[in-house]
């Protein structure tokens, strides 16, 4: 079965999240003042995951990494924050540079 989920984020530089084997990702959106990940689950019987790292970076930080793997999943605000969100797949445990 297809469904739709969300994911929490936590409001850090880092967040590395474990889904579904072949999900899509859809959006990140903040509410309530939490941020989530939203994800259409191909197969909710699928009992493997894929981990992706996301990253958060505001208005002015330093970003101390190379966001050249990351593929930006756009801006968000979160309470009276901005938010710039950056995702990439984690392959066999292998992060890369932090």
């Amino acid at each position: 079965m297809k469904t739709i989920e969300e994911f929490p984020l936590k409001l850090q530089e880092s967040n590395v999240v474990e889904i579904p084997y072949n999900t899509r990702i859809l959006s990140v959106k903040s509410q309530g003042g939490s941020l989530f990940l939203y994800g259409l689950v191909l197969d909710t019987e699928e009992e493997k995951t894929d981990k992706y790292d996301f990253r958060l970076f505001g208005p002015g930080e330093n970003i101390n990494i190379d966001l050249f793997d990351y593929t930006s999943m756009g801006s968000v605000q979160v309470g009276k924050s901005m938010m710039h969100v950056f995702s990439k797949q984690i392959f066999d445990g292998v992060l890369g540079a932090l």
